[in-house]
């Protein structure tokens, strides 16, 4: 068996990582997976500071 993982990098206008998401499946155990609102809310702010 192979173990996948999947990153989500919310980067800036200049290609700099702001933020990195690292996704788990539901059968993984450790830290609670990352929200589609956690996601949308730090793009929200990230698009503010940069307009």
């Amino acid at each position: 068996m192979f173990v996948h993982t999947g990153l989500i990098l919310l980067a800036n206008k200049k290609g700099y990582v702001e933020r990195s998401y690292k996704l788990q499946s539901a059968q993984t155990d450790g830290p609670p997976r990352v929200s589609r609102q956690d996601v949308s809310d730090d793009l929200k702010t990230l698009r503010e500071r940069e307009s």
